[in-house]
């Protein structure tokens, strides 16, 4: 990253032949968005190497650094702009880069109030969507998959009208999260429910 090798070291002692140690690496990962990372270790007593993993085909050994992005519209205009009635449906395309092959994921949503910065709130429920997914085979010569899903946001906006909703995503592996798309800026992610008076 920026020029220099991402390593970590830690001194121990061993208090039986058997055991293991947990290494953390720090780093600003940016700059490696959809690349599956290997890790490889060494061990060394008196400054001698008595030991390697170095696989770079393990499985085990492997970090997925995903990437989503998203552009939501509305069913009836398939446009950002929608109507202030009672059943009204927003589609999120969540698109994805770098994921683990043949595995299940899962995609959350929220709108958001962007005036506010909070989630939009109908009948004293925040609006959300999920679906779950299994990524297909990676194709020959990758070692990741890209892709796109679709989240679905059915809700009565006929209370919302003036607001300006924007769509957040959270992609979870195994319920941990591994990516968020969340920019209340994102003209891609808007979808406005305009006033119009007299």
């Amino acid at each position: 990253i920026d020029g220099e090798r991402v390593a970590a070291e830690k001194p121990f002692t061993a208090e039986s032949a058997a055991g293991e140690e947990i290494m953390e690496f720090t780093f600003d990962a940016t700059s490696v968005i959809g690349t599956p990372i290997v890790v490889f270790e060494q061990l060394y007593y008196n400054d001698v190497e008595i030991a390697v993993h170095a696989d770079i085909e393990d499985e085990e050994q492997t970090d997925y650094i995903p990437e989503i992005g998203t552009t939501a519209t509305a069913q009836d205009t398939e446009d950002h702009v929608t109507y202030a009635t009672e059943d009204v449906t927003i589609i999120d395309v969540v698109t994805y880069t770098g994921l683990k092959p043949e595995t299940e994921y899962e995609v959350k949503g929220t709108l958001m109030d962007k005036e506010t910065g909070e989630p939009i709130m109908v009948n004293g429920k925040e609006v959300t969507s999920s679906v779950t997914f299994v990524t297909g085979a990676a194709e020959d010569g990758e070692v990741s998959v890209n892709g796109a899903i679709e989240l679905t946001f059915t809700f009565d906006a006929s209370a919302l009208v003036g607001t300006t909703t924007v769509a957040y995503e959270r992609l979870y592996q195994q319920g941990k999260e591994v990516a968020v798309h969340a920019d209340i800026e994102d003209e891609e992610q808007t979808v406005y429910i305009p006033e119009c008076s007299q």
